[in-house]
């Protein structure tokens, strides 16, 4: 294994003292609970029952959804139903929906690019399916695949796909680190060949292609727990096993870890909230380096079409951010700065506490941090030209995630309920502990609390356009299913509500603005198409009966 090493200038650390959260909860998603140091990945130590990192508090807690997203291509939506097994294809125009029959358990879908087809992966069939629209009949051709594997990755340009399965799904007849390597085109031309069975190590996190200039993919990239595997999509076939690297201890922890590709897959960095060491895997050269930091990397982040990585140091309450692959030469090039935010969990006067997680705006031009780990009622805007950090502290909730408009014009902030708030003020106090959500204007600091009572904020959506959003919320033990339409313009919520509890929102096609749709729980399927600025909703259910409209 090839290795090199590139050296980060020595900058001043400086690390902002903050009372300990007496609040901390003993569990953390993902770490467990813990009575010695030994329960806690490496690196991690155990404190008041909580695994904690080198500050002494717990790892950040990204807010990543567990729903399966439907997929759109520039016509349709397509949403699985596996309890129908098959495949709702919705003209959102017409307000059409035509279910189509699939091998039984379909659970994984990719939308072939430039084209009306998508791929779709059924476990309990152990098939792949190739759904392609026309203007005719839709047409299905089915291929068996040699094993149940459960995610599908698709190459940029449709050449080549991956089957296998992410950690913490369940193997296929025990059969750890398989993955199926399908020749896409043999696949639509019903060869037997399609797909070529290969070992890539053990608990799979991501799976990476590398593509050329033309856009064509050279290589698939498989992250495993401890190793890389890059597979030769020349001719994988002659390859009987693929290329494996090492991955060290620091960065084989899945619990404290974080995995980002650039856009053409050249670059795979990992970083680690016990190393300050980040790593950056050249694909083509089968090399791994480091880029040495001041401090563990809480948080990464990639944007500006992945010439931009940013990572929250939050241990020393700065942040750095650098461009690729400029940076891996020039380390002249990484800038550092301090950053913190007001503290609402101390008891120190002046208590200041440090982001670690980072969204990126989409051009790359600032990013908003904040901290889900700790009691912050505040975010803070860093302009990635000129360094100036502003902070936003009159959002009066704690933070729980953040969602940037496309514009780079608006924040979405879901909250956190604070269920043991003391707060003097009785207002204040029902203020913490209900659930809600604040929409913010960046640029005149403008922003609106929601509160939502006992129902949580599921997730954030902007429709195309720049002036309107959407925040679904459920809560299955109060039955209120519902959608927030907002105007940014004005700021105003208004309440829509759902049928059903929803599951995933996106936005329609750029030639509808101000529409999204809505997925919604049902046994025989059930989606949402909603005119945020008529605050209006159309509804389809029964995929398997071809829609009724409500």
């Amino acid at each position: 294994m090839r290795r090199s090493r590139w050296a980060l200038a020595a900058v001043a650390i400086s690390i902002a003292a903050c009372g300990a959260d007496s609040n901390r909860e003993a569990d953390s998603p993902g770490l467990g609970r813990c009575v010695r140091d030994s329960d806690c990945p490496t690196g991690l130590v155990c404190l008041e029952q909580a695994c904690v990192a080198d500050d002494g508090q717990e790892p950040e807690k990204p807010d990543p959804r567990t729903f399966l997203p439907p997929a759109s291509s520039g016509n349709h939506v397509f949403a699985l139903s596996p309890d129908a097994n098959s495949v709702a294809v919705i003209d959102p125009l017409r307000l059409e929906v035509q279910a189509i029959p699939l091998p039984a358990e379909p659970l994984d879908l990719a939308v072939v690019p430039g084209e009306d087809a998508i791929l779709v992966l059924s476990r309990a069939g152990a098939a792949l399916s190739l759904l392609s629209l026309g203007d005719d009949e839709p047409r299905l051709a089915i291929r068996k695949l040699p094993r149940r594997l459960p995610s599908l990755s698709l190459a940029p340009d449709a050449s080549w796909a991956v089957v296998w399965t992410r950690d913490g799904q369940a193997l296929d007849a025990g059969a750890e680190g398989l993955v199926l390597l399908v020749d896409v085109g043999k696949l639509r031309e019903g060869a037997d060949d399609a797909a070529i069975e290969r070992v890539a190590g053990r608990r799979h996190t991501d799976v990476v292609f590398r593509t050329d200039a033309s856009g064509a993919a050279r290589d698939a990239v498989v992250v495993g727990k401890e190793e890389i595997a890059v597979f030769d999509l020349s001719d994988p076939a002659s390859q009987p096993t693929p290329t494996r690297v090492e991955l060290p201890a620091t960065h084989a922890e899945l619990a404290t870890r974080r995995v980002a590709a650039s856009p053409d897959g050249a670059f795979v960095l990992i970083a680690s909230v016990v190393s300050p060491d980040l790593l950056v895997f050249d694909v083509e050269g089968h090399s791994l380096g480091t880029l040495a930091l001041p401090a563990p990397p809480s948080d990464l982040a990639l944007g500006a079409g992945g010439r931009l990585a940013l990572l929250p140091l939050r241990s020393a309450s700065q942040v750095a951010w650098f461009s690729l692959p400029e940076a891996l030469t020039d380390t002249g090039s990484i800038r550092v700065a301090d950053v913190s935010l007001p503290g609402s969990g101390c008891d120190v006067p002046g208590c200041h506490v440090a982001p670690g997680q980072a969204r990126l705006s989409p051009d790359g031009a600032f990013a908003l941090l904040f901290t889900s780990a700790q009691q912050a009622k505040s975010f803070g805007r860093l302009d990635l030209v000129t360094g100036d950090w502003r902070i936003f502290d009159r959002i009066r909730k704690e933070v729980r995630t953040i969602a940037i408009a496309p514009t780079g014009t608006h924040a979405i902030v879901l909250h956190r309920p604070r269920p043991d708030s003391t707060a003097a003020d009785p207002y204040e106090r029902e203020v913490d502990r209900a659930e809600g959500y604040s929409v913010v204007a960046l640029e005149s600091g403008a922003g609106q609390l929601v509160l939502t009572g006992q129902v949580p904020p599921l997730d954030a959506v902007y429709a195309e356009g720049s002036r309107y959003a959407a925040v679904s919320l459920r809560s299955d033990a109060a039955r209120v299913f519902r959608l927030d339409s907002i105007d940014l313009e004005t700021l105003v919520s208004a309440p829509l509500r759902l049928s059903s509890a929803p599951e995933y929102a996106g936005p329609l096609a750029p030639s509808l603005e101000g529409r999204i749709w809505v997925t919604q729980v049902h046994p025989a399927g059930r989606i949402s198409f909603v005119d945020l600025a008529a605050r209006s909703t159309k509804t389809l259910t029964g995929y398997e009966l071809n829609g009724e409209i409500e």
